[in-house]
């Protein structure tokens, strides 16, 4: 199998529109938020260390002389008293006054609050590129490839290929595709190519978005297209016939405009020519999808020839995640929610949650039928 590319339905072509990724590729995959670290404390308050008493020692007492004797008539000497000492009393002394010591209060530092990082929201996943490898006849049987863009405008890339699927073990390429690029709400032609170098600056545009083709016999084109659904048809050139691959990828899946709804009509075979669509899911949060496969409603909207009973299966990475024959079977409530249940009993549809990577949806016929056939995409909130 192939790189898948996610692919969107258009409403053109009995309600559908048709969008294409690659069966084969994948591409396509958030910051941590940012935390806050705990509030400061109070920082600790620096205490004045005591002062000290101060006390002013008492003079030391003086001794004052007593009266001096006078010597008598006789050779005796007299004998002179001995004064006697009066004792001063000792001044008490007077302490210095002492000045109280303040002790300093703590102010508590002013608490620092965090305020938390919001953590950011995750978008939901979204197609970035569809695609669906089937069978290009001619007249009534041509592959036509639709898809819708929401709130455009929207820079796309579309290709189509045919020769280089043989590489792949393809049978019976197309060997010469043409692409017409058409807007479904008034058939205006957008955009014609067949040859991709043949347009320069084309050509310029699919090497710089990586998508340049393997042969130069392949076609594709790059526009920025506004929001509204748009049809791809391919053919061969002078009428030839083979198998091929038709693709559309969101060159600007990181802007709010985005593909919605993808959708492919073509011939259903046996063995190598069932229909495979593919589509990838970008990074983001997994998100449900519509898958769907339509058959006989496409009577009713002139198309001969129509898949009588279409089945469905869905896989990734070579696991089967899910199949659906007669959508009225499993989730009929939760698909006629979605506003897009099929108008046939005998069509296909199963909703699936599908995270970030590549997926295939096989259509086929109940018992090896075959004929023309739908196989779409949607995007559900």
């Amino acid at each position: 199998m192939k790189r898948s590319r996610t692919f969107t339905v258009s409403s053109a072509l009995a309600g559908c529109a048709f969008g294409v990724a690659s069966i084969w590729g994948l591409s396509d995959s958030r910051p941590a938020a940012a935390t806050s670290g705990p509030p400061l404390g109070p920082f600790p308050a620096l205490l004045s260390p005591p002062e000290r008493r101060l006390v002013q020692l008492a003079p030391t007492p003086t001794r004052e002389p007593g009266p001096v004797a006078q010597a008598g008539p006789t050779n005796q000497p007299e004998r002179t008293a001995t004064p006697s000492v009066t004792p001063t009393s000792t001044p008490t002394p007077t302490p210095l006054p002492i000045t109280p010591t303040t002790t300093p209060t703590n102010t508590p530092a002013t608490s620092v609050t965090s305020t938390p990082t919001p953590t950011p929201t995750v978008a939901a996943a979204r197609l970035i590129n569809v695609s669906t490898r089937l069978r290009a006849d001619v007249g009534d049987s041509v592959p036509i490839a639709g898809f819708v863009i929401r709130d455009g405008p929207k820079k796309v890339a579309i290709r189509v290929l045919g020769p280089s699927l043989s590489q792949f073990g393809v049978p019976g390429v197309l060997a010469n595709p043409s692409l017409q690029l058409v807007r479904s709400s008034d058939a205006v032609t957008v955009a014609t190519n067949d040859n991709w170098q043949e347009d320069s600056a084309g050509a310029v545009a699919l090497t710089a978005a990586n998508l340049a083709l393997p042969n130069s016999f392949e076609s594709g084109t790059v526009q920025t297209l506004p929001a509204g659904s748009y049809t791809a048809v391919v053919r061969g050139v002078k009428e030839t016939a083979g198998n091929c691959l038709v693709e559309v990828y969101d060159l600007e899946f990181a802007t709010a405009p985005r593909l919605i709804n993808l959708s492919t009509r073509g011939p259903v075979g046996t063995g190598d020519n069932v229909m495979i669509a593919g589509l990838v899911v970008g990074s983001g949060q997994p998100r449900r999808f519509l898958i769907r496969a339509l058959g006989p409603s496409l009577n009713g909207s002139g198309m001969p020839n129509a898949l009588a009973d279409p089945m469905i299966e869905i896989v990734s990475n070579g696991v089967m995640i899910g199949s659906n024959d007669n959508w009225q079977t499993a989730q009929a409530s939760e698909i006629t929610a979605t506003g897009f249940a099929p108008q046939d009993s005998r069509e296909s549809g199963i909703i699936l949650t599908l995270r970030p990577g590549p997926y295939t949806a096989i259509v086929r016929g109940r018992n090896g039928t075959t004929g023309s056939a739908i196989v779409e995409v949607y995007e559900l909130p």
